[in-house]
């Protein structure tokens, strides 16, 4: 995918999320926190990408699936009001479709056409369907741990400064002092993931993105949840819950064991 394509994405992702503004001329919050979150994850696939050495049109297709992978959630916030694909649309799959109707990427080529398309459509997904084209497959992992690593800040920044009630859909509605679900525990202990079905409270939340942590596939994503000191983010926030703890252990442990323990990142503790 050359830069020429790459522009055409960012000019109509520009011109589509405009479309959805108020009449004053702004995003709703919740919209405006997704453009933002477009917009980090965009500049984290294309990081990413350059760290494990792809191309310069790899990296561009990168970049592109970032920007385009919540094109759905736009339409589905305007209409239903919600970000729960349970209670509207699988918001993976309705992306897919608008992209490849307005025909956003008709200058990427058919192959970095086809991945990001898959991108899109599966980075929502709980599983990776088996079967995808290798070249696919890469933009997938690497969308979906942007995706999530984006979501460790977006959360992080809510509950830490204080603005977890003007986006309460963040937090799922849950109880904010609530203990750890024990179906949602046992479900990670046996799965390393947990259902959103389950959470119930914050330490929830906090369990079932931890869990993330060791089905990330990429060595750099890791080492920015380690730069970025994502760990330390809600550990003061929730109940003590020894759960909660000894998950923190172990996916501090999965990173240093995937990473190692450069001096520049700190000592296990500040993960």
């Amino acid at each position: 995918m050359d830069q020429t394509a790459l522009n055409a994405v960012r000019n109509w992702f520009d011109a589509y999320t405009r479309s959805f503004a108020a009449d004053g001329g702004g995003l709703p919050p919740m919209l405006q926190l997704k453009l933002d979150h477009s917009r980090r994850v965009a500049d984290d696939c294309a990081a990413i990408a350059r760290d494990l050495g792809w191309s310069a049109a790899e990296t561009a297709a990168a970049e592109a699936l970032g920007l385009l992978h919540d094109t759905a959630r736009f339409p589905q916030y305007a209409t239903y009001r919600t970000f729960s694909d349970r209670r509207s649309i699988d918001h993976g799959e309705h992306g897919r479709l608008i992209v490849e109707r307005e025909g956003v990427l008709a200058a990427a080529g058919d192959v970095y056409g086809r991945s990001i398309l898959d991108g899109i459509r599966y980075h929502n997904k709980r599983d990776v369907p088996a079967g995808l084209a290798p070249d696919s497959l890469k933009l997938v992992n690497l969308v979906r741990d942007a995706d999530k690593l984006d979501i460790f800040y977006i959360i992080n920044d809510a509950v830490l400064n204080d603005r977890t009630e003007m986006f309460p859909e963040l937090l799922l509605d849950v109880n904010p002092r609530g203990r750890a679900t024990p179906a949602l525990v046992a479900e990670i202990k046996a799965s390393r993931q947990g259902s959103y079905e389950n959470i119930r409270s914050l330490a929830d939340i906090f369990l079932v993105r931890t869990a993330w942590i060791f089905g990330m596939t990429y060595a750099p994503t890791l080492r920015r949840i380690a730069e970025r000191k994502l760990l330390l983010d809600l550990r003061d926030a929730i109940p003590h819950d020894p759960e909660v703890t000894a998950l923190i252990d172990a996916a501090r442990a999965h990173i240093q064991s995937v990473i190692g323990p450069p001096e520049a990142e700190g000592p296990a503790s500040e993960l």
